[in-house]
């Protein structure tokens, strides 16, 4: 991930078909994330419990579409890690319940 936040919304997205989804299941998800900022290719620390663009690392989003609706959009942060490792890959885990909307 190349990361120069300039908005809420910056950070992991994955678009996942609907179909594939069940209601009232709880998914699990998680991502191996390294930043690396824009202008000098070098890597870039975040606070892990912080939940500010300035310093905390980038959210999950989370969006739910039924047709062209989005019926939720949830941004999920970092903060089940103690620490981040500037220049290793860190394992970030979250999970979200599938209701009916």
């Amino acid at each position: 991930k190349v990361f120069n936040p300039t908005s809420a919304g910056d950070g992991l997205h994955q678009f996942v078909d609907p179909r594939c989804i069940a209601e009232a299941k709880t998914l699990r998800f998680s991502a191996q994330m390294k930043l690396i900022a824009r202008s000098t290719g070098k890597t870039v620390q975040c606070q892990p419990n912080e939940k500010s663009l300035s310093k905390g690392c980038p959210p999950v989003r989370v969006s739910c579409w039924k047709g062209n609706n989005k019926v939720s959009d949830h941004h999920y942060f970092m903060t089940n890690r103690p620490s981040w490792s500037l220049n290793g890959y860190n394992r970030y885990e979250n999970e979200f319940h599938v209701n009916s909307a």
